[in-house]
This record gives structure tokens, C-alpha cells and sequence, in this order.
């Protein structure tokens, strides 16, 4: 593939770009829309596919999308959270560009795994997962530089936590309340401190709170998936001191049970936020 417009739709925004070799990704800003209503967002994807494939043709168009997803028919499943775009066709949505366009399509998460793995911080790493905390909270893994696939996408954001002793926050999650995302995505920091991230101060106890539940995630993901590295992406992993945080968290959760490197398990990423799209890219086939 030489011309590929790739796409990462996340929970506050999407991402668009159009790449036609491995040096567009290295970097550069991408176009945002942010995840409205999809009857007002999905023109404004459709208008900049248009533009871009009438400068000048697109060879595919590659999609990394929130989910949950049905890849097989390019739908998000109707239990996503994200209740107006339930039902909503990635697949339909390209086919009124051009309906000969290939479309390549997985998760954000699986398609950022992707990209660390191949071109990314965990590069010369076997296994690799990529752990998002934003919006939502999701996890893919790639083994070998090869997306490792289920039957259904995975969805970790939604497993149980232990919760800590004194935390009686109810949790955002309208399915299971102090599932990992209920009790620790960007939209339950807002609800438990009453403020964005961004604005509650480094220190403040709710950060170790934050921290515990995340390295919960680690934890238990480690204990069955066994990846050789995480990389942990996402607006929320953005905060000063975080991650530090969390190592200090998986140390004591692990109990010396086994030899953790847990710098391994707290990668930053490379990509930053694009790992997404990078991904997508090499999803299409998108040359090293």
C-alpha cells in the first residue's frame, strides 16, 4: 500500500491522517474531530476521506476503533457505552467515499500493540501489550508482531477490582459499577474528584487510588496473558508521576510472587497517541 488513510477513533476524539510511508509517522500532527453524536461526527470523517482521496487516490482506508467491535461485519457491537453509536458501520461509511476501497479494521488497542511491537518501544519484545487508560480502559496484544485474535475483542476495562478499604465511590460503568473502567477511566476520575485529570493536583491521594487500580489491571493481566512488556497509552497515564505510581503499586501487588521487571510493564509509548493510526497503517500493509 503507497496512500492510506488511516483513522483512530477514540472515546473524546478521532484521529485522521493519510500516510504513504513509514516517515509520515513518525511525528506529525494529525487531524482531530472530536466523538460526538455519529449522525454530526461521521460527515466530518466522510468530508476529509473525500478530500483526501480526490487530491490525489487512496490505495485503503485503515481503521482503529473504540469498541466493543464486530470486525467481521465492520460494526460497533451494540453493547458499547457509547450508546449513539451503537450499531454504527465503519463499513458503510468508506463504501460512500468509494466503495472499491479496501478497508482494514481492528481495535485501537489491538492496532497500538501493533505498532509498539513493530516499530515502537517494544520493538525486539515477543509478546506485547498495549494497556489504554482514557476514556475507557481496553488492552490488545500482539505476539511475534502478530496481532493475537479472540473470538470476541477483549474487553479488560470490564473486569472486577478488588476495591480499595474506604472507597465507596459507586463507579460510572452502567453495566458493573466497580468494574476496572468504572472505578478508574478518565470519565470516573472526573466523577470521584469532581475534576478533570489534568486539574487535581500531583500528590493528591486520589493519584494512588488511580494508581492501585491501574496496577490492578497489570497485575491480573500479567498473572494470565503473561506479556514479556506493557505498554500503558491513554490520556489519563499522561499525568506527572503516574507511572512511577504504578510501579510502586505492582510491586507491592505482586507480594515477590514472581520476577517482575516492572519497568517493562509500565513502557510509555512511542507513538504517544498516533499509535493508534500507526498501527492502522501497518494493519494496510504500510511498508518499514
Amino acid at each position: 500500500m503507497t496512500r492510506v488513510a488511516v483513522i483512530e477513533a477514540g472515546g473524546t476524539s478521532i484521529r485522521l491522517d493519510v500516510y504513504g510511508s513509514r516517515a509520515d509517522a513518525q511525528g506529525r500532527d494529525p487531524h482531530l474531530i472530536a466523538t460526538g453524536d455519529p449522525h454530526e461526527t461521521a460527515p466530518l470523517i466522510e468530508n476529509y476521506l473525500l478530500a483526501a482521496h480526490e487530491a490525489q487516490p487512496l490505495d485503503a482506508v485503515a481503521i482503529a476503533s473504540f469498541g466493543p467491535l464486530e470486525i467481521a461485519t465492520g460494526r460497533i457491537a451494540l453493547s458499547t457505552p457509547k450508546i449513539s453509536w451503537r450499531g454504527f458501520s465503519w463499513t458503510e461509511l468508506v463504501a460512500a467515499v468509494d466503495a472499491d476501497l479496501p478497508i482494514f479494521l481492528d481495535t485501537d488497542v489491538n492496532a497500538a500493540a501493533l505498532a509498539e511491537a513493530t516499530w515502537g518501544v517494544a520493538r525486539d519484545i515477543a509478546t506485547v501489550a498495549y494497556l489504554t487508560v482514557g476514556t475507557g480502559i481496553g488492552a490488545g496484544v500482539v505476539n511475534n508482531r502478530a496481532v493475537v485474535m479472540t473470538r470476541q475483542p477483549r474487553e479488560v476495562g470490564h473486569v472486577y477490582l478488588r476495591r480499595l478499604e474506604g472507597d465507596d465511590f459507586d463507579g460510572v460503568c452502567p453495566s458493573h459499577h466497580d468494574c476496572a473502567e468504572g472505578l478508574a477511566s478518565g470519565p470516573a476520575l472526573l466523577a470521584r474528584a469532581g475534576q478533570r485529570g489534568e486539574d487535581i493536583p500531583v500528590g493528591d491521594v486520589r493519584w494512588t487510588l488511580e494508581a492501585h487500580y491501574i496496577a490492578q489491571v497489570i497485575h491480573n493481566f500479567t498473572m494470565t496473558v503473561a506479556p514479556d512488556a506493557v505498554v500503558l497509552g491513554g490520556g489519563v497515564l499522561d499525568t506527572p508521576g503516574l507511572r512511577d505510581l504504578v510501579r510502586e503499586q505492582l510491586v507491592l501487588l505482586n507480594g515477590d510472587y514472581l520476577e517482575l521487571d516492572v519497568d517493562r510493564l509500565t513502557l510509555a509509548p512511542s507513538f504517544g497517541h498516533r499509535s493508534g493510526l500507526v498501527g492502522a497503517a501497518i494493519m494496510a500493509g504500510l511498508a518499514g
